[in-house]
């Protein structure tokens, strides 16, 4: 039963006059989407769809964790090499499909919401970002794996080691491709899609995204250690380096780091003795490539840094290979683009660092 309480409503006072406590609103534009970009509608519902938002909101987790699985088999499916380029395009197709199909069934965002072209949008944007960082996180942890059968010191190890396979920067080149064909091939005539452009998209993306395998690779050390100075620089198939410096648990002393000029143009001195992986000035680095008839080739070194001289070298300024063909001077070229440091370095500023290292 509902009570009528109209004879309870009384007037505020007389309207006032034009221009008496009054705004003019003709000017006034309303926060809507026929006000916005398509990008910043796409921003506007994209916090809803970030990994942990999906994760642990009670409506979407499942629909999540369905895609997330399905993302992990097919993406370690490729990179084993059980799984072709157009096989994971169509997966990726399938796997978005499916991702937006069981959040309008679980009614996420909102039932009046599910379907709508801004979130369809915004689904799609954060699908195609989720699977990019999946597809580069994947290979670089798994180029890690490979990496720790070359370090060396047992577990009183306390030193600093890289390993770059360059296998793994073709595999997701071709992953990553292969996610773009398949959100291409979906949204392709789709309607709600008219104003989606995924070169926009990635266009767009900040300093801080990995763009490639290289910067996923480089990003995942601190910034004084990361060594790959140009990451958008293919490497040559079949390309594999590995770096340790020793150092040990227990050991602390004071270690102030020095500037240099680009050593690119600077001769450098490379002080050499055995690898020892308990003493923290003490380092070792190889490289390998494979010719055009598949045979590897290799070279290997150790070397010291000289905390009170040259704490920094470029890669190059340490090994060469002296085969003379095609596929060696290319090698040689990629190794000018790695730099290791004594850990004393801050590379994008060009300043010393001080360390206090245990």
């Amino acid at each position: 039963m509902v009570e009528n309480i109209s004879h309870l409503l009384t007037v505020g006072g007389a309207k006032p006059e034009a221009g008496q406590d009054t705004v003019d609103t003709d000017d006034w534009k309303r926060n809507s989407p026929d006000f916005l970009t398509p990008a910043q509608n796409r921003a506007f519902y994209s916090r809803l769809f970030t990994d942990g938002t999906l994760a642990n909101n009670s409506t979407s987790c499942d629909a999540y964790s369905k895609l997330t699985h399905q993302a992990d088999c097919a993406i370690g499916s490729f990179l084993d090499g059980n799984l072709s380029k157009e096989e994971l395009s169509d997966q990726f197709e399938s796997m978005l499909d499916s991702f937006i199909n069981d959040c309008n069934k679980a009614g996420y965002p909102h039932p009046l919401l599910c379907g709508s072209k801004w979130v369809v949008q915004s689904q799609t944007e954060s699908f195609y970002k989720e699977m990019r960082n999946k597809i580069l996180q994947l290979a670089v942890s798994r180029n890690d794996a490979e990496g720790q059968q070359y370090v060396s010191g047992g577990k009183s190890f306390n030193g600093d080691w890289k390993y770059y396979n360059s296998d793994y920067y073709y595999k997701t080149e071709d992953a990553l491709s292969a996610l773009t064909d398949g959100v291409t091939t979906y949204t392709k005539d789709r309607p709600g899609y008219e104003d989606f452009d995924l070169q926009e998209i990635t266009a767009n993306y900040t300093q801080y995204t990995p763009r490639n395998f290289n910067s996923a690779w480089n990003n995942r050390f601190p910034l004084n250690q990361q060594c790959l100075m140009d990451e958008k620089q293919a490497p040559p198939e079949g390309f594999k380096w590995f770096y340790q410096k020793g150092g040990s648990y227990g050991k602390q002393h004071l270690v102030i780091g020095k500037i240099y000029l680009d050593e690119r143009e600077v001769e450098q001195t490379v002080h050499r003795a055995p690898f020892d992986p308990a003493k923290d000035t003490s380092a070792t680095t190889w490289a390998s490539y494979r010719d055009a008839s598949g045979k590897e080739h290799r070279v290997s070194t150790d070397f010291l840094f000289d905390v009170d001289g040259m704490d920094k070298y470029l890669v190059s300024a340490l090994l060469q290979f002296t085969v003379d063909d095609k596929a060696g001077q290319i090698a040689n070229c990629f190794l000018t683009n790695f730099a290791v440091n004594s850990g004393n370095w801050l590379r994008s500023v060009d300043i010393p660092a001080i360390d206090l290292r245990a």
